[in-house]
């Protein structure tokens, strides 16, 4: 202390090396930390950074304790002490871990680490022994050596006894964890015992005095076997428990109780809907009588259907026509994607040869000679790749050519079906080729027939030669937009090509071309580029047009934000075009067009086109055999019944055979003929000369008529006359001229591309900019990445999906393997299953990403923009790899789900003995489990009935992206709104499904005709399994949404002692966005400081949940500050349905940040901007900085969006033109530099955070309570501006102004309560007195009489200000404006003022006295509270320690020290405080002059 400052009367200095303590206060010793669980915890270790360290010190322990293992080997032979100098040498590399957090989080990772493999190895073994039991064993083909050893041990006799049963797999697995437990448990890990006195004494640990040689080694050995007895008791204990809840779940689900209540709850909404629509009719009818139901009934209806149209998956569409469509999708994709993983594995191998013969010094490979071995070789020059002499390369072109092979066999079918078979006229049977062996085919006539049988030859004479087949590319077709935009015909190009064109044309004719032959060969060259036969154009004005028409065919009708009407999946019908002779001989006429000449680039879209092409035509044709297709005149009827029929097929001359049109015409010549009967066919005319007679109907009239009605309904007419040209009838195969409902229409298109013009570029931008910024936030994360991994976990979970015979290793296998292990591995049938099912890439993220992206593809500007975007990803490091784990870890679960499903229905058959019975099917879909006839098409040919109901119901529980309804995309479309707002639309839909299916299976019955079909006994085992597969369902979502999350937040609040009514105080100090949100605490001092973790951040049904918990939360808000009923309703209403909302009207990444760039005023922002500004009052840039700063900082705002997180994690580029750099976590961690505020980082702690995927957060209110208080400030401004502004409107009578002052002192009353509401949070959460206190003052500028008043819970209403009054009258004079009242009274204010002055606080009694925080905590640290004893008053100090600041004090509380007043202060004399100069300064400050 400084000389000349004396400290206050009757306070001295202990002898402790501060600056200044007061009298009294004295240094005691640091009480050790307490226990984590004890909740004792004192001074509290970093939770998240024990974690952190607990992870690192597990995967040490295994090599440790197995290294112990040996060295107590070793000492307990030759009586030496290796296992201290093991033990040693292990510490030395691990950190010190402070609580049991740590402790508990090494356990567990040095248990998962080594028993999860072992786990899995008894898993498979089990699999293998019931498999043996039953006379199927399981195959060891391509098995690794660890997973192959478990199947051959499964398959014998001693495993099969062993492993064969649920209580040998679970007994074996005990005495597994034993056995790992006790080689892996390094010297110092404590048991149970050790911690809980009622557990037996036999396990607890013996502790280290100092022993040596063998007698260590026997006491460190026994430990080790201690240790493994628990973990093999705990895991039969799990076992047993989880076999318990499966058993008491089932047996629940098997009550006629539960089947009872189960039915009842899916019936009561119809009984409620009929019942009301019977009261409400039989009320018409007594009363108005105007048929109110009836039209309620089709008002209710159109809402449903527009319901269906946007919030459901099949848009409104016929389940069975959707589900084939999304079949056909299915399909595609997975041919497509097996044609570029094969292209893959060739490049790779091609990659990998190259390199070895650069490493053994051979000669040098040419790359381009490789690619072009490799197209020959793909063409049936079987040598063509012997010379390079490498296996693998072979092998892969192999892969190519089978992938392609499997398609031409797939299309070859299609061509023969396209021109129709020959059929025995009296068996009807097709009529079969003896020479070929293939059907006989009609002679071809319709001109889609003849282009078939020329492509269908072309592609047999190719098979027969065995030369293959790959398309003939040029970017005319392929990118047609580019290639018309860049042609010139002024060129020198299109002038050679012509000459060369000429050339041909004469050859062998001896002479040069003439200028005939040169017009000619223009003419043909036109032709060739698709500008012929454009009414007779110059060839630039028709290149105008052509350009113009093929950007309008590529984005289909529509010319606003969004274009539609382009089909899902179209039969592309140039891989069949005709080979040109003229093409073959004139190669610059084939680079005119723009050949592609790329071996790999031409194999990808030939399998690509081919894919789509087949599965195109698949679609179309399984149409009509499952009753999708009626007749023009049954679909009318259906029509005018109330029905919706989804595709009407009219009598089309072009399209049908003459037989097949005569009896299509048939009935509509029976219509006319009555309606014509006395009407003659033709009449004469003035001349004499036999017409037509007009008042006679022909049956095309009729047909006329009959599809106007249908448009007239908003049915569509599929593609147009032109297309029935085609092989495969154009975009719509043969449903080409059928008109479509709305639903279907909408369901068979691709809508929401954006379309041509300036909004469409703009929003194509801004779409490619978001899926940027999504991307590089989301994807290259490994927080998000474990996030996504944990997050389907628990949707496997939530289903009852997750066993001990989850077959977690093939289906991995299946993703990390090149196509041709799969073969080796037998795992091929199971890759196919997942993919023809549909569950393979739906990632909400990775596809709607690719949907944002693709968005504005088709446009010019947003068209390079979004290829600039592709060349700018490809160059970052790792990025194929988080893309490639993201998508592959999502199918990966939806393929084990399907498992899952599968194993479920036919476990259920099985016990039933029903596995064959051809009777199921119809039991399934009288109970609403089955939504189509499985096998209608031959889209899932290959799968048998069970495995496409159990992909089905993948894809109703499990987030699919193809299944995200129309509302939501065409949100989606709008770059400005939402982020990813399909997932929470798939969480609310999976959320509907598990719960329907579920009530589904637990109403499950046998009707009375189908048990005569299989007998009672199967019927009643049947509903037993599916009943409590009900159950299961319904019991694993509860747990996984609800019951997991709540005990995890409970045994963390006894963890830590947080009682539940600081857990309510916390709630409210955290932000809006975390209401109803699941918090687990990890660390709670007691003082205000609460470290936590967002449970809902993985929760993976924490969006349907949360809302509802916000909404109780409000409610109960609300009702703290006196509320009224309806209000707590509407209040705690509003927030649920708010939270709904947010996800889907929320900013998107990109559009927030260029918003908080833009200027808040003048033409540059827009009208959005937010002046340097960020959504939460950050700052990017200072309205001072000068323009050039301004700009920089503004850049690497926006460029800090789009750069990948894992860089984000080491630093941003705050101004890319200065290069300043702000360090992220992960470099302040390893660096040990400290954040903005000083906050520390740690290298466990980020680690934590990687691995687990969850961010710590704390709530530090000591610091931080301020913000409350900031909060307020501005809210009481705004309360007492809108009063201002009525007392000065000129209009305003007195009447108007008190009305207006009464108004403000009711929203001020409402903000004091809120900040009284968060001051008691604050005592709750320990934060004493002083802390709020200097808060609110010194933190927010509160006064200190506000202030004291709010904290005391009374009302502090401020005065009309004499400013208020010198403005008005200032206002008045210059102005010279009448008033309706010529004087102000603001006595009148103020009186309303004081009469309202100290009124009690919502919820608050100030007279009841308060409990009081313990003393300031802001004490130097390491200083105590002794007792003093002040008998009497305490004379005002002369001066104050630095940083306390006190109220005057009438006396010293016994046994406690002064506490501040809570009355409010008054200006005081700085000599009654002390005339010292420090304590004159302090008062001034405090404006108590």
């Amino acid at each position: 202390m400084a000389e000349g400052v004396a400290l206050p009367k009757g306070f001295s200095l202990d002898p402790v090396a501060s600056p200044s303590v007061p009298k009294g206060f004295s240094l005691d010793p640091v009480e050790k930390k307490g226990s984590y669980l004890s909740g004792a915890q004192g001074l509290v270790p970093d939770v998240a950074e024990e974690i952190g360290k607990g992870i690192y010190s597990g995967i040490v322990s295994v090599p440790q304790g197995i290294a112990e293992l040996g060295a107590i080997g070793v000492d307990g032979v030759l009586g030496t002490n290796t296992g201290r100098v093991v033990t040693d040498a292990f510490e030395m590399i691990k950190p010190e871990l402070d609580g049991a957090a740590g402790e508990i989080t090494e356990d567990l990772v040095a248990f998962g680490v080594g028993f999860i493999p072992i786990a899995g190895w008894l898993g498979r073994a089990g699999q293998a022994a019931k498999l043996a039991k039953a006379g199927k064993p399981m195959s060891t083909a391509g098995r690794g050596k660890f997973t192959k050893s478990a199947i051959e041990f499964g398959t014998t006799k001693t495993g099969q006894k062993a492993l064969g049963t649920w209580s040998g797999l679970a007994g074996s697995t005990a005495v597994g964890a034993l056995g790992y437990s006790t080689a892996v448990a390094s010297d110092g890990r404590a048991t149970l015992s050790d911690n809980f006195a009622a557990l037996p004494d036999f396990l607890k640990t013996e502790q280290d005095e100092g022993l040596t040689g063998r007698q260590e080694a026997g006491r460190r050995f026994r430990n080790k076997l201690r240790v493994g007895v628990e973990d093999g008791i705990l895991s039969g204990v799990f076992d047993v428990g989880l076999k318990g809840l499966a058993v008491g779940s089932k047996a629940i689900g098997q009550t006629e109780t539960a089947g009872a209540a189960a039915r009842a709850l899916r019936a009561a909404p119809t009984k409620v809907s009929d019942t009301f629509m019977k009261t409400l009719d039989t009320v018409d009818r007594s009363t108005i009588n105007v048929g109110a139901a009836p039209k309620l009934k089709s008002g209710m209806g159109a809402a449903t259907r527009q319901f269906k149209k946007y919030l459901t998956a099949a848009g409104g569409a016929d389940v069975k026509l959707y589900e084939t469509i999304q079949d056909a999708r299915a399909k595609a994709d997975m041919y497509e994607r097996q044609g570029l993983a094969a292209a893959k594995d060739w490049e790779t191998a091609s990659e990998t040869f190259i390199k070895s013969a650069k490493l053994q010094n051979k000669t040098p490979v040419d790359a381009e000679k490789l690619k072009i071995s490799l197209n020959n070789y793909l063409l049936g020059a079987n040598t063509a790749l012997d010379t390079y002499g490498d296996k693998s390369l072979i092998k892969a072109a192999d892969k190519m050519i089978e992938v392609r092979s499997k398609l031409d066999d797939d299309i070859i079918t299609q061509l023969e079906e396209a021109i129709g078979y020959k059929v025995n006229p009296d068996t009807e049977k097709r009529l079969l080729d003896t020479k070929t062996g293939r059907y006989q085919l009609q002679d071809p006539t319709t001109p889609a027939q003849i282009k078939a049988s020329k492509a269908l030859k072309e592609m047999t004479d190719a098979q027969n030669k065995q030369t293959g087949y790959l398309r003939r590319l040029f970017q005319q077709y392929t990118d047609p937009v580019s290639f018309y935009r860049n042609l010139d015909l002024t060129s020198k190009e299109f002038d050679d090509t012509v000459s060369e064109v000429a050339k041909n044309l004469v050859t062998g004719k001896g002479r040069p071309p003439n200028p005939n032959d040169l017009l000619q060969a223009k003419r043909i060259v036109y032709d060739s580029l698709g500008l012929q036969g454009l009414g007779g154009l110059p060839p630039e004005e028709a290149l105008k047009n052509v350009r113009q028409s093929v950007i309008d065919k590529g984005k289909g009708k529509g010319f606003g934000l969004l274009a539609k009407e382009k089909p899902v999946l179209k039969s592309i019908d140039d891989i069949f075009v005709e080979r040109k002779e003229i093409l073959d001989a004139s190669p610059k006429l084939r680079k005119l067009k723009g050949e592609l000449t790329e071996p790999i680039e031409i194999y990808k879209r030939t399998v690509t086109d081919m894919a789509q092409a087949n599965a195109a035509a698949d679609m179309y044709a399984g149409m009509r055999p499952q009753g999708l297709v009626s007749g023009l005149l049954q679909g009318v009827e259906s029509l005018s019944k109330g029905g919706r029929p989804a595709l009407i097929e009219t009598p089309n001359a072009a399209i049908l055979s003459p037989e097949e049109f005569d009896s299509a015409i048939q009935p509509f010549r029976e219509i006319t003929r009555d309606q014509n009967i006395g009407v003659e066919i033709s009449v004469q005319d003035a001349s004499g000369n036999f017409i037509d007679n007009p008042n006679y109907i022909k049956p095309l009239d009729v047909v006329n008529q009959y599809e106007q009605s249908l448009r007239n309904a908003g049915y569509v007419q599929l593609g147009e006359m032109a297309d029935i040209q085609h092989v495969f009838g154009g975009s719509y195969g043969n449903l080409t001229g059928m008109y479509a409902s709305p639903e279907t229409y909408g369901a068979l298109t691709a809508p929401l591309k954006l379309g041509t013009g300036v909004l469409g570029e703009v929003t194509g931008i801004l779409s490619s900019m978001r899926s940027l910024s999504q991307k590089m936030t989301i994807v290259p994360n490994p927080g998000a990445q474990v996030r996504n991994i944990l997050g389907n976990f628990g949707m496997l979970a939530a289903n009852s999906n997750i066993g001990r015979e989850t077959d977690f290793t093939d289906m991995f296998k299946i993703f990390t393997s090149s196509l041709d292990n799969l073969d080796e591995a037998g795992l091929d049938r199971l890759a196919k299953k997942v993919a023809l099912t549909g569950v393979a890439d739906t990632s909400l993220v990775t596809r709607a990403l690719k949907e944002f992206r693709k968005a504005g593809s088709d446009l010019t500007v947003s068209g390079k923009l979004s290829n600039a975007i592709d060349v700018f990803e490809d160059k970052i490091p790792f990025m194929k790899f988080f893309e490639r784990v993201y998508g592959e870890s999502d199918t990966f679960f939806k393929g084990l789900s399907l498992l899952g499903e599968e194993k479920k229905i036919r476990n259920a058959l099985s016990a039933s003995k029903l596995k064959d019975d051809p009777n199921v099917l119809q039991i399934l879909k009288e109970n609403g489990l089955v939504k189509r006839d499985p096998g209608a098409t031959r889209l899932t040919e290959g799968l048998d009935f069970v495995e496409v109901i159990a992909g089905d119901v993948v894809k109703d529980t499990m987030p699919i992206y193809p299944r995200v309804g129309k509302a939501v995309r065409a949100i989606d479309m709008v770059p400005i709104f939402g982020n990813f707002t399909s997932f929470a639309s798939e969480n609310i839909r999976n959320t509907v499904n598990i719960l329907n299916r579920g009530m589904k299976e637990m109403a499950f019955d046998v009707s009375p005709l189908m048990r005569k079909e299989i007998g009672d006994v199967a019927a009643d085992e049947l509903t037993r399994q599916f009943r409590s597969m009900g159950a299961q369902r319904l019991m694993s979502y509860y747990a996984v949404a609800s019951i997991i999350p709540k005990s995890m937040v409970r045994g963390s609040m006894i963890a830590t002692g947080t009682t539940d009514e600081q857990m309510a105080a916390l709630r409210e100090q955290l932000p809006d966005y975390m209401d109803g949100h699941d918090v687990v605490v990890l660390g709670n001092d007691g003082e205000g400081k609460i470290d936590y973790i967002d449970l809902s951040y993985v929760s993976p049904y924490a969006f349907v949940i949360d809302p509802a918990r916000a909404a109780l939360q409000k409610y109960h808000q609300q009702g703290k500050l006196d509320k009224s009923e309806i209000e707590q309703i509407a209040s705690g209403a509003w927030r649920g349905l708010e939270m709904f909302v947010e996800p889907f009207g929320e900013e998107s990444m990109i559009y927030e940040r260029f918003r908080d760039t833009l200027p808040r005023e003048g033409v540059l922002g827009l009208g959005i901007g937010r002046g340097g500004k960020t959504a939460t009052g950050g700052d990017v840039y200072a309205n001072t900085d000068p323009l050039g700063e301004k700009f920089g900082e503004s850049l690497g705002h926006i460029m800090n969006g789009i750069i990948p997180e894992y860089v984000r994690l080491v630093g941003e580029v705050e101004n890319p033109l200065t290069g300043e750099f702000e360090p992220g976590r992960v470099y302040r961690a390893v660096t040990g530099l400290a954040g903005k505020r000083g906050e520390e980082y740690n290298v466990f702690k980020e680690g934590a955070r990687l691995v687990t995927g969850f961010t710590p957060m704390t709530v530090d209110l000591k610091n931080d309570f301020s913000f409350k208080g900031l909060e307020y400030g501005p809210r009481r401004t705004d309360a007492k501006r809108s009063a201002s502004k009525v007392i000065k409107r000129a209009d305003s009578s007195m009447e108007d102004m008190q009305g207006a002052w009464s108004k403000y002192l009711d929203n001020l009353y409402r903000e004091q309560s809120k900040l009284y509401a968060d001051i008691q949070s604050a005592r709750e959460l320990g934060l004493s007195e002083f802390d709020i206190k200097r808060n609110l003052v010194q933190g927010a500028k509160v006064s200190r009489k506000e202030a004291n008043a709010i904290m005391d819970g009374r009302f502090y209403p401020t005065a009309a200000t004499r400013e208020l009054a010198k403005e008005i009258n200032a206002m008045r004079k210059a102005e010279g404006r009448i008033s309706v009242e010529n004087k102000v009274s603001f006595g009148e204010f103020n009186r309303m003022s004081s009469e309202r002055m100290n009124e009690p606080l919502a919820r608050s009694n100030p007279s009841e006295k308060k409990s009081v925080a313990p003393l300031p905590s802001s004490l130097p640290p390491g200083f105590n509270l002794d007792p003093v004893q002040a008998p009497a008053p305490a004379p005002a100090p002369s001066s104050l320690p630095p940083g306390f600041n006190l109220d005057p004090l009438s006396s010293l509380p016994v046994p406690q020290l002064p506490q501040p007043t809570q009355t409010a202060s008054s200006k005081v004399s700085p000599i009654v405080l002390g005339n010292d100069p420090a304590t004159q300064a302090l008062a001034q400050q405090l404006g108590r002059t």
